[in-house]
Formats: C-alpha cells, structure tokens, sequence
C-alpha cells in the first residue's frame, strides 16, 4: 500500500484507513482525521468507483477492497463509517487482525452483537471505541461547564430532542438498518443522557409512530428513561415534525437549562471548512442561546449563556493518545453497552407496549 497522503508526518503518528466514504465518511470523519496531527491516513476504502477517482483527485490513496487494510500490517486503527449492519462483522474482523477500531455510532443494532464485538476487542487485546462526537457539541459542553460551577444541581428531569422533517434516504430506509432516528440521532441523545444522570436506569418505556409509507423504519420515537435516583429522561426524535422543539430542556434542584437550535459544527465540516472554524463562521443565532434560570431570593430570573465552541476535533487527538500513551478511550466501550442496552429495551418496549429493564442499567 502506498504511504501516507496526510499532513501528519511524525514517526509516532497513527497509521489509520477510513473504510466508507458515503455521509458519514465524507463529510465527518474525513475532516477530523485530516485535522489530527497525530493520526496518518493511509487510505479511505470504497466500493464506488468514482468516489474513489474523487479520493485520488484530492491526493488521497483511495482503495477499493477492506482485505487490503486488513492485510497491511503498518495500519493500527481502522475507522468504520459503514452501514450499521456492517459493523459487528467488520469490527471484529478488524480486530482480529490486529488493528483498534472507531466505529460510527451505534457501535451495533443490538446489546448481543455489542457485546460480542467487545469481547472480540478484549481477546485481541485492540481498543474499540464508537464515534459519539456528539459529547463535544457546543451545546453540551456549555451544560456540563454549568452542571460543574453548581449552577443546575441535581438533575431531576431532562428532555432531549432532535426534530426534523424529512424521511430516511438510502440505506436508511431499512429495518435492517436499524430504526431509523433512533439508531442514528437517538443513540447520541441517549450517550448524552446518561452521562448527565448517573446511576442505574430503572425502565425504559418507547412510543414509535411510521409516518412515510416509502421507509420500513419509525419516522417519530419518544423514549423515556427512569432511573434508580427517580430522574427522569426523555428522548424524543422524528422525522416527521414541521416546527422544532427545545434540543435541550434540563431541570435541575438548582437551575433549568434550556437551548433551541443545533451544534453548527456539521453546518461548517458541510460547507467545507474546519469543525472549528464554526464558532466564527457559523455561529449560532441569539435566539438559539441557552437560558439558564433559577430562583434569587423569591424571584425566577432568567440569563443568557454565550455558547462554548464545540470540540469535535478532539475525538481523534483522544483516540491517538488512547494508542499511543495508554491514556483513557474517549468513549469507553462500557459506555457504549449501556447506550445500546437502552435502545434494546426501548424496541422491545415499542414492541410490547410495556416498559422493560433494560439487560445493563
């Protein structure tokens, strides 16, 4: 295989290979890997003739089969941005030739094949971590900074959600794919909730309504989490909705977080420019700022929050350090069972019509 077409350089860099070059690939993982001092892309791997005529074009070793990465002993971290029913049979037999693996979220479609792929991890000795950039949002950040300055206390209640309009496209429109918003947007909102409120989770209760006849999968999904503590989350995300809801709505003993609008780092890494460069160049409008209100004296007031930038770039610095210093996985795949846990339970609860435990709380 060639050597690398990136910018890093340095001996002790991570030599990595992209394997997918659709959405994900292209417009996430790509950017942040070229980003990464200390990772050295080797190659991007496509099935597509022409996405690979692209990749050349750009200076990029553009490699058709996953065998060749697989079989080139200098590549250490394989990254997946595939279809989410590839990613067990990929991951592992990524790690079993001996290379660690960022795999898209969700890491699996189901806890069995999660924790497999795991196991698979901790028999070869490779790290295995899912790509939940969503940690470094802007937004989240800025609600974790206030969580720490003992500005919301205890959370007791918090409400996520992430609405659009717009059914599936693609691959997507497959059940076999996974279901649909809840897979894709779900699992990150579900990552972000239980790191909010610790403890275990006590039942998991799911709605699902199909409102596109084009697409197999649920195109609305409300989930509610209620946890050991009695804290309550939830999740909600459609496809179907003309107007959106608060992205964040968090009660807290101390102070209530509340945020419209989005992380504008996809809207930057979209329009060809650096996640963070969307600060400056894509900032979030007033309106969309969060509000923090709590009680002075006898009277609730209300204040401004200037958003935080977010901090996708360093998903994959975290990941090199990981490989190279030992240091602790971004996103440890422990974490990662528990965010799939719910979303199995949160299936069979739409299933059923019950709420169910989940196998990992």
């Amino acid at each position: 295989m060639p050597t690398s077409t990136s910018a890093a350089t340095s001996p002790h860099s991570v030599k990595t290979a992209l394997v997918g070059y659709g959405l994900a690939g292209r417009v996430f993982h790509l950017p942040l890997l070229k980003a990464a001092a200390d990772i050295d892309l080797r190659a991007v791997v496509s099935g597509d003739a022409e996405k690979r005529r692209s990749l050349a074009a750009a200076g990029l070793n553009a490699v058709e089969d996953f065998g060749q990465v697989l079989a080139d002993a200098e590549i250490e971290l394989v990254v997946l941005a595939t279809p989410h029913s590839t990613h067990r049979a990929m991951a592992e037999a990524a790690l079993k030739a001996g290379k660690h693996v960022v795999v898209d979220k969700p890491m699996a479609l189901t806890l069995d094949d999660a924790r497999a792929m795991a196991t698979t991890a901790e028999a070869a000795g490779r790290q295995l971590i899912t790509f939940h950039n969503r940690r470094w949002d802007s937004d989240y950040l800025t609600l974790q900074r206030l969580i720490a300055a003992g500005r919301i206390g205890r959370i007791t209640w918090a409400e996520l959600a992430w609405t659009r309009y717009g059914g599936p496209r693609g691959w997507r429109v497959d059940l076999s794919e996974g279901y649909g918003r809840l897979h894709d947007l779900g699992s990150h909102l579900v990552d972000q909730l239980l790191q909010l409120i610790e403890g275990p989770v006590a039942t998991v209760s799911c709605r699902m309504r199909e409102d596109f006849a084009e697409s197999q999968v649920p195109s609305h999904c409300r989930v509610e989490v209620v946890f050991e503590s009695g804290a309550v989350g939830v999740i909600e995300v459609t496809a179907a909705a003309h107007s959106p809801k608060p992205r964040w709505w968090v009660v807290g003993t101390e102070g209530t977080f509340a945020k419209t609008g989005l992380d504008r780092q996809e809207d930057s890494l979209r329009a060809g420019r650096p996640a963070a460069a969307a600060a400056t160049e894509f900032p979030e409008p007033a309106e969309d700022w969060p509000r923090l209100s709590s009680v002075e004296g006898t009277v609730v007031k209300t204040v401004v929050v200037p958003p935080g930038r977010g901090e996708w770039e360093a998903f994959y610095p975290a990941v090199a350090r990981m490989i190279r210093n030992g240091e602790p996985s971004p996103v440890p795949v422990g974490e990662t069972l528990r965010v799939i846990a719910v979303l199995d339970a949160a299936i069979l609860s739409a299933q059923t019509g019950e709420p169910v435990v989940p196998e990992i709380v």
